[in-house]
């Protein structure tokens, strides 16, 4: 769900209709990761002792929070290359800066495919009942 609200925001106009054009594409956005987080969570202690459950449970909401700064960053940087380069090119600032959220939208939307497809793929080991 996520990553159609981030694919689907990659074809957001200059000036989009709040409701069907913003508001639908963030609320798959937000839907996707909150239906993601339990399941995550779920996943990370699934093959852990309950003695370490809250050094695995720190561990996993650490990562969760370094890629969401990581990624954050990467993206925007991103997003002011593809804006720079259009810039330079001769695009007005407005349809630049659109096109290089639209191409951030775009990258974040392949990463949470292609995170998903990786996370289906992955053996998971039984519960441990230590």
């Amino acid at each position: 769900m996520s990553a159609a609200g981030l694919i689907w925001l990659n074809w957001l106009p200059v000036h989009p209709l709040q409701v069907s054009e913003f508001l639908l594409p963030t609320l798959l956005v937000g839907a996707g990761n909150g239906l993601v987080m339990m399941s995550a969570t779920q996943a990370v202690l699934a093959g852990v002792p309950r003695k370490d459950s809250g050094l695995a449970a720190g561990l996993q909401n650490t990562a969760r929070q370094l890629g969401g700064a990581v990624g954050i960053a990467v993206l925007g940087a991103v997003a002011h290359a593809v804006m720079a380069a259009r810039l330079a090119a001769g695009q007005l600032p407005q349809a630049a800066e659109l096109a290089g959220y639209r191409f951030a939208f775009l990258m974040a939307g392949i990463v949470s495919v292609v995170s998903a497809v990786a996370s289906l793929m992955l053996k998971h080991a039984p519960a441990s009942k230590e």
